[in-house]
């Protein structure tokens, strides 16, 4: 009998309403950077962001904490994952698409299909439906990487996901500084040294008490609001709001380890 996990089901609950806090606060947030003025709403909305942006990463990490180390043929992998995500994605790229048409044409300048065709190549139909296109990445990879790892020992492991997790940090720190842009489809290189930690995390015992892991996080977050700032002034870019950058990624491991035992 399979013992259900209410510590990861809180997370995922706290993470998607941290997503949702993530796209309303930052209307405010690019706002404030747009027109240079570092008031209360942008500090306001950046605080909330930096204290936010630990979601994504939660949600690659329980990915990869239930599905890495299965062993599955490639049609059951491919079978199971396609009815949760490819048919969510066409279906909501469908109905945002159709929604973007038609608030272009209620203004006089409906986008026409080389822009919409564009949008579906570049993986963001709509900004915030870039996760499910890097889920393809990942879930296509799964089996490979079942079958791969099964041969390595766990030091090994620590130190792939390490390496991939350092790889994610640079080629983050690439596009956002130089602008690099790559297909959708190898999105996934970036978190899969999150989505391997996920499962090495996975039933590892908890040794931080939750006082000290809550002190943690608040300080993490809170670097991440002072230095956010400090980039965005500068350089105008959010970079310590990355989900790749380093204090978002001490966060991440933290919160899915003390919960994942």
């Amino acid at each position: 009998m399979i013992t259900r996990n209410y510590g990861i089901d809180t997370l995922r609950t706290i993470s998607a309403l941290m997503v949702i806090l993530i796209h309303v606060s930052g209307v405010h947030l690019r706002e404030g950077m747009a027109l240079q003025n570092y008031d209360f709403s942008f500090w306001s909305a950046n605080f909330i962001n930096s204290f936010c942006r630990v979601c994504v990463p939660i949600f690659v990490l329980i990915s990869g904490a239930f599905l890495v180390g299965r062993i599955e043929g490639f049609e059951i992998s491919y079978r199971k994952r396609a009815s949760r995500i490819l048919i969510p994605l066409i279906a909501w790229t469908v109905i945002y698409l159709l929604g973007l048409f038609l608030n272009s044409c209620s203004v006089g300048e409906c986008i026409g299909a080389k822009a919409i065709v564009k949008r579906v190549i570049g993986g963001r139909p709509y900004y915030h439906l870039w996760y499910l296109y890097m889920l393809i990445g990942l879930y296509g990879i799964l089996p490979l990487l079942n079958r791969a790892i099964k041969g390595f020992s766990r030091r090994s492991l620590w130190v792939l996901a390490s390496a991939m997790m350092m790889f994610g940090v640079i080629n983050s720190i690439y596009e956002q500084f130089l602008g690099g842009r790559t297909l959708f489809l190898l999105w996934f290189v970036n978190y899969l040294g999150y989505f391997l930690l996920g499962f090495l995390l996975k039933g590892t015992r908890e040794r931080i008490t939750s006082t000290k892991l809550l002190g943690l996080y608040v300080l993490c977050c809170s670097i991440i609001t002072f230095l956010n700032y400090l980039t965005i002034d500068s350089f105008g870019n959010r970079y310590f709001q990355e989900y790749l950058s380093p204090f978002v990624i001490i966060n991440g491991p933290l919160q899915i380890g003390s919960k994942s035992s």
